[in-house]
């Protein structure tokens, strides 16, 4: 029996910060299923599961994503149909509800208890916290996603991630050992405050502050990297205040698996050691579990092999300098909200 994971693919045009629409996820759930049957010419009645994940749309606050979770569920109810009249090898599929980038990316990394939290550095950033679907905590500024079985994934974020440090960066004359010079670096060293312009209280389209006459491209870069890890940091904070249980942390995600200095940054921003997801395509692993125990391939969750990653440590002394950096961090942002309340001028 072959399970087909059809995950993290997008809707033609339609925009990542606007509402779902039905229609143009429908149309990528075709195009998934097509080319899924495609690649793997797979005889009739071959396959026993399909797991569709479509990626939520970006968030910039805590909005709940029953919002974002009902289209899908109503999708899903006509896959069967529509899969009976267009593809005869889906005929007898079992179809798996659908789930969220960011909920197949927590099982896919192994957090599979509200022991353990997911950190994800892709495209954006979030944590995630794996809890029986009835937890008793207190969900301001979270967001909470039903998986089935007893269970949901309750997160905070989105936070600015790997792709607005790549969009940042794009014009910047860039050193080509720009890695190796910034692991020679002490973080904060570059004196410059980052406020992305999706970060939840900067005003208007963002904000730089500490520029020097000397400030290099490099400078910026770190800046950019450090903000990021300072952000996830903030969204672990957040959710383990609902979930005091969760001290084990599990990082994955494009920007993790594309730099081990990240690694080393979100550590020492942390100031606790993270174990790597093993599987560098967490979204697509965690969409097959899904899709699995939807079928009855496995009783639970918890029942797939959840094998980690290097242990990445960090260092105390660097920690305490990124605690320095994010305490100014907070009172920076403090000030500007301030300015921006009252009309005065930019900080």
């Amino acid at each position: 029996m072959l399970p087909h994971t059809l995950a993290r693919r997008t809707y033609g045009d339609h925009r990542v910060d606007a509402p779902l629409d039905a229609r143009a996820a429908q149309d990528a759930v075709e195009r998934c299923i097509d080319d899924a049957l495609g690649a793997a010419q797979a005889p009739a009645g071959s396959i026993a599961a399909v797991g569709v994940c479509l990626h939520r749309p970006r968030q910039t606050d805590g909005a709940d994503t029953e919002v974002y979770h009902a289209p899908l569920e109503a999708l899903a109810r006509t896959l069967p149909a529509m899969a009976r009249d267009r593809w005869q090898e889906l005929a007898a599929a079992v179809w798996a509800p659908p789930a969220s980038d960011r909920a197949a990316t927590t099982v896919g990394a192994g957090c599979i208890d509200a022991t353990r939290m997911s950190l994800h550095l892709g495209a954006d950033c979030s944590a995630t916290v794996l809890a029986p679907d009835d937890a008793a905590v207190d969900l301001e500024g979270l967001w909470r996603e039903p998986i089935g079985g007893g269970l949901a994934v309750y997160g905070a974020g989105p936070a600015p991630g790997a792709e607005w440090v790549d969009r940042s960066m794009e014009t910047v004359d860039l050193p080509l050992d720009a890695e190796e010079a910034l692991a020679a670096r002490t973080p904060d060293c570059h004196g410059l405050m980052l406020f992305p312009p999706t970060h939840a209280g900067a005003p208007g389209n963002g904000s730089v502050a500490g520029l020097q006459v000397d400030t290099s491209a490099l400078d910026f870069l770190q800046a950019a990297m450090e903000t990021v890890a300072m952000n996830l940091a903030g969204l672990r904070e957040r959710l383990r205040a609902a979930f005091p249980s969760a001290g084990e942390v599990v990082a994955s995600g494009s920007g993790i698996d594309q730099s081990m200095l990240w690694a080393d940054m979100l550590a020492d921003a942390l100031g606790t050691p993270i174990l790597l997801a093993e599987e560098p395509s967490a979204p697509e692993r965690g969409a097959a579990i899904l899709a699995m125990v939807a079928a009855a391939m496995l009783p639970a969750v918890g029942a797939a092999p959840a094998p980690l990653g290097p242990l990445v440590r960090h260092d105390p002394s660097l920690h305490a300098i990124f605690v320095r950096a994010i305490e100014r961090r907070e009172a920076l942002m403090t000030r500007m909200r301030a300015a921006a309340s009252v009309g005065d001028r930019p900080v």
